[in-house]
């Protein structure tokens, strides 16, 4: 790709994530009681889906405050809990620790380009947010990339690409 190709996809990825940043940074605490995202049938069924052993390694990708990571880290070794947003992984620290959960870590970052070796965990789930990606393809590319032969992965999210190219793929 010519690198001016990259410079404006770089900025276009670098304003979808400003605005994700200021949307959720300031709704961090709401995400804790947010029906939506603490249903406790939604959070069975990724667990069911990932089908976790006690000795995995997971990585949940745009964590949110953490329920899906928080599921999960009943059911495994080691969780890190991944989100853009600092305000986001604080509220997710503060729910960790108020479940005694000792094996939730927090990273942050983009999803479309994650800080982890390759092959690097058991289960990789992304829940209710891949329609806010800058790049969704990138994002499930790293996600293989740091998925270890035989993993689980896990992708739910209830909104269409707004991009009928995508949709119909």
């Amino acid at each position: 790709m010519p690198a001016k190709g990259r410079a404006e996809i770089a900025g276009a990825a670098g304003e979808i994530h400003g605005r994700v940043t200021a949307q959720f940074g300031a709704a961090a605490r709401a995400y804790t009681t947010s029906l939506t995202h603490s249903d406790p049938a939604a959070l069975q069924l990724v667990v069911e889906l990932a089908q976790p052993k006690p000795a995995d390694t997971a990585l949940d990708i745009a964590t949110g405050a953490g329920h899906t990571a928080l599921a999960l880290a009943l059911h495994v070794a080691q969780v890190v809990a991944y989100d853009l947003t600092e305000p986001m992984l604080a509220e997710t620290t503060r729910n960790a620790r108020a479940r005694r959960l000792s094996n939730v870590t927090t990273r942050q970052g983009p999803a479309e380009s994650l800080p982890f070796p390759d092959a690097a965990f058991d289960i990789v789930t992304v829940r209710q947010a891949p329609h806010h990606f800058a790049d969704v393809r990138a994002a499930v590319r790293e996600m293989a990339r740091v998925a270890r032969p035989g993993a689980r992965v896990v992708i739910i999210d209830s909104t269409a690409p707004e991009d009928d190219s995508l949709d119909r793929q």
